[in-house]
């Protein structure tokens, strides 16, 4: 709960756990700065409601199971999201690039405030209330930026409104639903192919079950986690593992493909005497 580390992403080779710890890593953050917290979820519309279910009411449960997949499974929009001032973000998707603006995917901002729907303005006393819906628009400010969308709202603060977006439930009978909503994570959490070129001061890791048989996928991914951390550990960050990992992973020799493929351009190369 200490700073660095409270804020430090955690880091897994999936994406559902990774979106379920953002999102509750995020909570916390929020209860622990003591700061009044807004859910909401994105709307989801199916294309062909009988490709879903047979009845409203299993169309219903089905649409409330979706809102839990995470971000990469529904073109980038979340179905559950929290908000609150000061909040750390992404952006899931390219938001603009012009000579005077670029905010591209995976951009990191703050949320420094919001317009809600008409029926969810009047304030309501509480740590937290879930919206009936969701806002009209989320201000973010980006760190570092000079540009100004509007000279009211001051400089790298872009005003982030709903978009739309068509994804796939099943790829066998390809439903397909139109989800509403916000492209935009909170940024407490990644995955190891995501986190790659990253430098970091703290993280928290996750390699894998101790009990288990790791390949050279499994070894690759952990490296990848392992490696982003200027430090090992530290009174300004380093590294924690959230629980011990195969003693077998890091076992399994050089990787083939980069082996053979060094041996080969070594032997090609080589000044011979």
């Amino acid at each position: 709960s200490n700073a660095p580390f409270s804020t430090a992403p955690y880091i897994h080779k999936n994406n559902e756990p990774k979106y379920h710890a953002m999102l509750l890593r995020a909570a916390e953050e929020g209860k622990r700065n003591r700061e009044h917290m807004l859910w909401f979820a994105a709307k989801d519309e199916p294309l062909n409601p009988a490709e879903i279910a047979k009845d409203l009411h299993s169309l219903e449960t089905k649409l409330n199971r979706f809102l839990l997949f995470h971000d990469q499974q529904t073109g980038g929009i979340p179905g559950l999201n929290i908000l609150y001032k000061g909040l750390k973000v992404r952006v899931t998707q390219k938001l603009v690039k012009t000579p005077s603006c670029t905010i591209l995917k995976h951009s990191p901002g703050t949320v420094v405030g919001w317009e809600l729907h008409p029926i969810d303005r009047e304030r309501i006393a509480g740590a937290e209330r879930f919206l009936q819906k969701y806002p009209r628009c989320i201000y973010i400010k980006f760190e570092d930026a000079t540009w100004e969308i509007l000279p009211e709202l001051g400089p790298g603060v872009y005003p982030l409104y709903p978009t739309s977006c068509t994804w796939t439930v099943n790829n066998a009978t390809r439903a397909k639903v139109k989800r509403t909503g916000f492209c935009m994570v909170p940024d407490f959490a990644s995955t190891a192919f995501m986190i790659q070129g990253t430098t970091l001061t703290a993280a928290l890791a996750e390699c894998g079950k101790l009990v288990a048989n790791p390949g050279f996928s499994e070894m690759m991914t952990s490296y990848v986690i392992l490696s982003r951390l200027k430090i090992a550990g530290g009174e300004n960050g380093g590294l924690i593992l959230l629980r011990a990992f195969s003693k077998d992973l890091f076992q399994n020799g050089p990787p083939p493909g980069h082996h053979c493929l060094l041996k080969f351009l070594r032997n090609r190369f080589s000044v011979s005497g």
